[in-house]
């Protein structure tokens, strides 16, 4: 008698799924709303979240991908305005990244304690009596730890950060703010192909390599007939590493030297093995922490092949 085949597991009840679903939809739900909330409040996440009445703004510097030492980084944002009639219930909002301090025609009318953890929560201040003229409304904004930013409105004079600022490092210079959200593109990008017109450039070998691999799986069932005494699994691992070998090959030729990440410090501790053939301490060098394997195998092959090369 042949054995029963096993019986099929019951369907998930209807109840269950929807259960599931709904439970998921609520997870994504609550953490949508943790994280906005983050967004908005929390210090601690630098994010310029847009609010009505204002613009984020910045300076103008160009962006660089490079590491960044420590140290405060500190901006003067101005811009002046005329008025017909006495402002005596002038009141400005201010958020600033991270600590923020205003004057009106060099008179310093607002300067909060240094609480640079509160930065996102928005300030007021009022302003003395402004008298009817020409004026000049100045904001110096602070960072310990990063660049600098700055959100204000004055009322009731309508008047809010915007393109229309100005901003310098040392009160001399000055030029127009960038609106944050304006963020430029690196300059190291323009020495690159657009995503779009680089995949139609590499579309027809993309396409062609497909149509290699699609025909190697079609046809390796097959090609045991005609090469019966390998093993397909021997057979494409030998192709695969010949072209891999022929791409690595290739490859070394292309690449400008020295280039790499943090290459400067494994340089470094190679030449230092190939100085005194011994280990570094951590405290000798950048790099001088890693593991030693790499970096004397790096300096017994610059030892052989410099034989063959002109010092």
């Amino acid at each position: 008698m042949l054995p029963s085949a096993a019986a099929a597991p019951p369907p998930m009840p209807r109840w269950l799924g929807r259960a599931i679903l709904l439970a998921l939809s609520g997870a994504l739900l609550a953490y949508s709303l943790w994280m906005g909330r983050r967004l908005r409040e929390d210090s601690a996440v630098i994010f310029l979240g847009q609010a009505a009445g204002a613009e984020w703004i910045v300076a103008p510097d160009p962006v660089s991908l490079e590491t960044h030492g420590a140290g405060v980084v500190s901006r003067i944002f101005r811009i002046t305005f005329a008025t017909a009639n006495p402002m005596p219930d002038a009141v400005m909002t201010v958020r600033a990244l991270k600590h923020v301090q205003a004057a009106l025609d060099q008179t310093v009318f607002f300067a909060p304690p240094e609480n640079l953890e509160k930065w996102k929560i928005p300030q007021t201040a009022k302003l003395p009596t402004v008298q009817p003229g020409a004026h000049e409304l100045r904001v110096v904004v602070h960072n310990p730890h990063g660049p600098v930013a700055l959100w204000a409105r004055l009322e009731p004079a309508a008047l809010s950060t915007g393109a229309t600022w100005e901003v310098s490092s040392d009160g001399l210079a000055w030029s127009p703010a960038r609106l944050a959200a304006n963020r430029p593109t690196p300059q190291i990008a323009h020495e690159f192909i657009p995503p779009w017109p680089a995949l139609v450039r590499a579309a027809p070998l993309l396409l062609g390599i497909a149509l290699a691999v699609g025909a190697a799986i079609f046809f390796a069932p097959r090609l045991g007939r005609i090469w019966p005494t390998a093993r397909p699994v021997s057979r494409w691992r030998g192709l695969v590493l010949g072209a891999w070998s022929a791409l690595a090959l290739h490859n070394l030729f292309q690449v400008p030297a020295p280039a790499g990440f943090d290459v400067s410090g494994h340089l470094e501790y190679t030449m230092h093995v190939l100085r005194h053939w011994s280990v570094p301490y951590a405290t000798d060098g950048w790099q001088m922490f890693q593991s030693p394997l790499y970096y004397f195998l790096n300096a017994s092959l610059f030892s052989g092949l410099k034989l063959f090369f002109a010092q």
